[in-house]
């Protein structure tokens, strides 16, 4: 076996697989898949929309600034969370993809802004 291959014996307790995903232990904690939080993501798009109320509306909405602290310490969360689970899950941290994945999500946001801004 390579250095690439690694395989994850799932605990006695854990899970059956279901729809072809192995349970993993992650943690303390029996997870599946990524285990992405929906609720969170919709936490931060709330932030967001407070962020773009104070922008266009500054005098309904006074406390506009929560909105940015909120989204950066929810999008902190997230990634510290999605690291930590790479080194749990014997992956380690992989910092060469970790910045291509985020410059692939945020460049063409920033193009695009650029582009609206200098129209």
């Amino acid at each position: 076996m390579s250095s690439d291959q690694r395989t994850v014996s799932a605990p006695r307790h854990a899970l059956p697989p279901q729809d072809g995903v192995p349970a993993v232990k992650v943690g303390t904690r029996v997870s599946r898949g990524p285990g992405r939080v929906t609720a969170l993501d919709g936490l931060r798009g709330i932030a967001v929309l407070a962020v773009l109320v104070f922008h266009a509306w500054p005098t309904f909405l006074r406390g506009g600034f929560v909105g940015v602290d909120m989204f950066f310490v929810l999008s902190g969360f997230l990634i510290t969370t999605g690291l930590v689970r790479g080194v749990d899950a014997g992956r380690g941290v992989a910092l060469g993809t970790f910045w291509m994945k985020r410059v692939r999500r945020l460049i063409p946001a920033m193009l695009m802004a650029l582009v609206g801004t200098t129209a």
